[in-house]
């Protein structure tokens, strides 16, 4: 009877072991596939980030080529305005 309960207990000893081993790798492997996971997140989240700044960058230039062209538009009326003005004061 002895020998039967002590190789019972060798018995779940060995599935208990073999239980763990298994559990392990699978820990291992889920690690894995998290830490893969993460580095594809992470340079699909470079990817974007690199796009707005890119957009933005060339949104931005866009604008301050516009205010350029206004803003010589304003001087370029200014100018024409301020000449007939003189020109009128000239011939009055």
């Amino acid at each position: 009877m002895k020998k039967l309960i002590l190789s019972l207990a060798s018995l779940c000893l060995i599935i208990s072991v073999f239980s763990c081993r298994e559990t392990e790798k699978k820990a291992d492997d889920i690690t894995t596939d998290v830490e893969e996971t993460v580095k594809e997140v992470e340079k699909e989240v470079e990817e974007e980030v690199k796009e707005i700044v890119d957009s933005t960058k060339n949104t931005i230039e866009e604008v301050v080529d516009e205010a350029a062209e206004g803003a010589q538009e304003v001087v370029d009326e200014t100018t024409k305005k301020v000449g007939d003005a003189l020109k009128d004061a000239i011939e009055n």
